[in-house]
């Protein structure tokens, strides 16, 4: 009777029975307790199943197979395998032979612990000893073998099975799929899986869980959709495993809104997530760079910590405890048995947020939600004293070789000080940091400010734009409460973006540039040039997209050998200037050519409408030009920046830089060896490096263009470029600010950050001569166009020798690696890229340069003529 308590888990029931038993005064023999024992441990109850055990050798019973049996399973529950392995030799001791289920519990119970090598070793006794292996052994065997890494011994015990006619049962089918799993074979898996179809053995939710992580191992998020359905239509229900795979399968398959969506089916089926799947998704959410998804994380995030699966943030007191009453202090004490009423003065005078031990985009959400409490807290309070003395911030110390850890203190630092926060390094990390150092860690692990410091600085209007998203409820959002309609919303973008985007592919696949062609002098007076152009642009009003069209149109212009004399230079931008101001779409009334010669300088119009007929036939009337600076607007839409029709943007203030940067780069003669879809794509990395956007190159944009800062060479190149660009643009601005520009304007600083010297110009960009007359440009002014059509952008091949070496971006004083930014965006820029491009790291080659070496000499001299052609 106490065994059939085991089918009902009635572990009372059990225990009721031998009571009965004793006052009745029967026999409780070996049998009653190991009965009692296996109810124990089918209930979970593994303490009170050893306290039967030991009451059975005080009763003076003698234990039999069975009992060693149950015991050995007792043990492996309790991860004593040790104590397990030992239960045979008390056996032998006992003269009791262990039979083939003994062998299999305590294979079980090794794997069970991990210790794969010791099941092996029972194995190997069990043959020795005679016992023929069953199903049960050899599933235990592919565990083992399973966890060694030992794909192909798992393979071996498999045909093995076939070849003996032994019966494969689920476990079986699942520990070879779980093998897959691990080993990165998801095809392997999958056909495993068909086998297991075809021998009519029906799939558990263990089965489809394994299968559904190879699938997302593999980057297979397709595959891993169709395995999800079918374990569904086979009525087999998903739990939180199969989501946190599923999701993860959508991660690495760039399918954030998908992830998303499963997470809310999930919840409509009433499976609560737990803190694996939470942490998943928030990464998915935050590494999109999206706004509103960022949003979004940060609303679930709230959710998890409300449900227990993150700590909650810190708080400061309404009241400090020198104002409380006695009363409150005790009820304070009395809530926290640790917290003396000293210790909760001390605790009052400094707040501590703490991100150690979390995912870079988890602590980035703790980070933001935090100061948004914070400032709704000050808010509440109505004066700027009413949070502690001292607020820190504590990212931990990264050990030398954590590269994650080091981009999150780094990101942290580079935000806050982008934020113009009252943060600095902590005093004690200060003088702590030469020791940090010999022992092996590296960085700043603290921030902190006074808390008055802190409160009038979140009180400032610019912060607070910042913070609304990630408020506790959070203020002038773009989008409603209704997620589906969101996710529309954001499905219909990404398809704009998709096809753009593939529009620009397309533009650069069919169109060249040739540096050599372009000619000694015009590349030397091309940064002048550049930046007359601007100006001009500028003084006429115009979108800066529409001029940066023209600086290609130029480009394209001159690689295509159009002779034109240095005293005509200036015609030249005119001409180009008034034919891209032409055919783009504006909202305005196009500048006449007397207006755009005006602007430019150029007196002769005759001149110049003679060079636009030549420029059409060289081009055979083909002036498209699609600038960078149209990727960088497609970029910045994907992420969720908002155009008006007239070009600007409501985040201006916070893209200008951006702007400045792709200026400075369209005057840099480095960047002609450079896609503009690459050229866009390295300002944008270093402004979100210098700003510590993590990530520094967000997943949708990985998704969107299938580059890689770690393994697209050209991108890597453009990087390095990149951040010269930036040190040289906050040089600029600390010269400004400290009155050293002598006198020099903004565009003569601008032109002559571009005439850079063989050190400045890691890369291999070549010096340009300057220009002969110093031109003043407003490239800070510079807008972008949200109605132009597709942006097809131009691509230039990366010089074989400068993209094969070129390094990775080295970072500035708040990056300390490059290999930390990598390590950073490896999650980001995974398998899904693999899937977008199947490609990564090839430059593509258009059909015209496919029949020729791409080769390039690039000097930091003035460039020859016999410089190589570059695409």
């Amino acid at each position: 009777m106490v065994s059939l308590c085991v089918d009902q888990q009635e572990l009372s029931r059990a225990f009721e029975l031998v009571g009965e038993m004793k006052q009745r005064d029967v026999e409780r023999n070996v049998h009653t307790y190991t009965a009692l024992m296996n109810v124990a441990i089918k209930c979970g109850q593994l303490q009170r199943a050893q306290e039967v055990y030991n009451d059975l050798l005080r009763e003076g019973c003698v234990a039999n197979v069975v009992t060693y049996n149950t015991l050995i399973d007792l043990y492996g529950k309790t991860g004593q395998w040790n104590e397990a392995l030992r239960v045979i030799h008390q056996m032998n001791a006992s003269n009791i032979k262990p039979v083939t289920r003994t062998y299999n519990t305590l294979m079980i119970a090794c794997n069970t612990s991990g210790q794969w090598q010791e099941a092996l070793n029972v194995y190997a006794e069990m043959v020795r000893m005679g016992h023929a292996p069953n199903t049960t052994t050899y599933n235990a065997l592919i565990s083992a073998y399973s966890k060694a890494g030992r794909l192909e011994k798992v393979m071996d015990t498999y045909k093995e099975m076939l070849r003996t006619g032994c019966e494969r049962s689920v476990i079986t089918y699942s520990a070879l799929i779980s093998a897959c799993e691990k080993a990165g074979q998801w095809q392997l898996a999958l056909n495993l899986f068909g086998e297991m179809l075809k021998e009519k053995c029906d799939p558990n939710v263990i089965t489809y869980n394994s299968l559904i992580t190879a699938c997302a191992q593999g980057a297979q998020w397709l595959k891993a959709a169709e395995v999800f359905q079918k374990m569904k239509n086979s009525g087999c229900k998903p739990d939180v495993v199969t989501y946190t795979a599923l999701v993860s399968a959508y991660e690495r398959g760039g399918q954030w809104m998908k992830a998303f969506e499963v997470f809310q089916e999930m919840q409509q089926q009433g499976c609560r997530a737990d803190a694996i799947l939470y942490n998943t998704l928030l990464d998915v959410l935050w590494d999109t760079g999206i706004s509103w998804a960022q949003q979004r994380a940060a609303q679930l995030f709230r959710q998890a910590m409300d449900e227990g699966h993150f700590r909650l943030l810190p708080q400061p007191d309404s009241k400090p405890p020198q104002q409380q009453q006695p009363s409150e202090v005790a009820a304070a004490v009395a809530a926290d048995d640790s917290r003396s009423p000293s210790a909760a003065a001390a605790s009052y005078s400094k707040l501590e947020l703490g991100l150690q031990g979390v995912s870079p985009g988890v602590a980035m959400l703790m980070l933001h939600c935090w100061f948004a409490d914070l400032r709704d807290f000050v808010q509440q309070q109505q004066k700027t004293h009413s949070l502690p003395d001292k607020i820190l911030v504590s990212t931990g110390r990264s050990r030398q070789r954590d590269h994650i850890s080091a981009v999150l203190r780094d990101g942290t630092l580079a935000l806050l000080a982008s934020w113009q926060s009252p943060f600095v390094v902590s005093s004690a990390d200060t003088t702590t940091s030469s020791t940090s150092s010999s022992n092996g860690s590296n960085g700043t692990s603290r921030l902190e400010a006074a808390g008055s410091a802190v409160a009038e600085w979140l009180l400032q209007d610019r912060v607070q734009q910042l913070l609304n998203p990630f408020a506790k409820q959070p203020r002038n959002s773009s989008r409603g409460s209704n997620a589906a309609a969101d996710l529309a919303t954001e499905a219909a973008l990404e398809k704009r973006c998709k096809d753009a985007f593939a529009s620009a592919k397309a533009f650069e696949d069919t169109h060249n540039l040739s540096v050599q062609n372009m000619g000694y002098s015009f590349t030397a007076a091309r940064a002048g040039l550049v930046a007359a152009m601007l100006e001009a642009g500028a003084k006429l009003g115009c979108r800066n997209d529409v001029v940066h069209d023209a600086v290609l149109l130029m480009d394209r212009a001159t690689s295509a050998s159009l002779k034109v004399n240095e005293d005509a230079y200036t015609c030249l931008t005119a001409a180009c200037l008034h034919l891209t101001l032409a055919e783009a779409k504006l909202s305005t009334a196009v500048p006449s050519l007397s207006d755009v010669c005006s602007a430019v300088g150029c007196s002769s119009t005759q001149e110049v409408e003679a060079l636009e007929r030549e420029l059409k036939l060289v081009l055979k009337d083909d002036t498209s030009s699609i600038s960078a600076l149209h990727c960088l607007k497609l970029y910045l839409e994907r992420l969720g920046c908002t155009f008006k029709p007239d070009g600007t943007s409501e985040n201006d203030e916070t893209i200008v830089d951006l702007l400045e940067l792709v200026s400075r780069a369209a005057m840099d003669k480095e960047f002609l060896n450079y896609r503009p879809t690459i050229t866009a794509a390295a300002v944008l990395y270093c402004d979100r490096l210098q700003k510590g956007l993590l990530p520094f190159w967000p997943s949708s944009l990985a998704t969107l263009t299938g580059y890689s800062n770690a393994r697209t060479a050209e991108l890597a190149a453009a990087i390095s470029g990149a951040q010269r660009l930036c040190k040289q643009l906050l040089q600029t601005k600390k010269d400004d600010i400290a009155g050293t520009s002598s006198g020099q304007g903004a565009g003569e600083s601008a032109v002559a950050a571009c005439e850079v010297s063989k050190t400045d110009n890691p890369a291999g960009g070549s010096a340009a001569a300057a220009p002969t007359a110093p031109v003043k440009v407003s490239v800070v002014t510079a807008q972008l166009n949200s109605n132009a059509p597709p942006w097809p952008l131009q691509p230039q091949q990366a010089p074989a020798a400068a993209t094969a070496a070129a390094p990775a971006p080295s970072g500035d004083k708040h990056v300390s690696t490059s290999s930390s930014v990598d390590a950073e965006l490896a999650k980001a820029d995974g398998a899904a890229v693999d899937e977008v491009t199947g490609k990564l790291g090839q430059t593509a080659v258009s059909e015209h340069d496919a029949a020729k070496p791409v080769t390039a000499t690039v000097e930091a001299n003035p460039v020859k003529p016999e410089v190589a052609a570059t695409k």
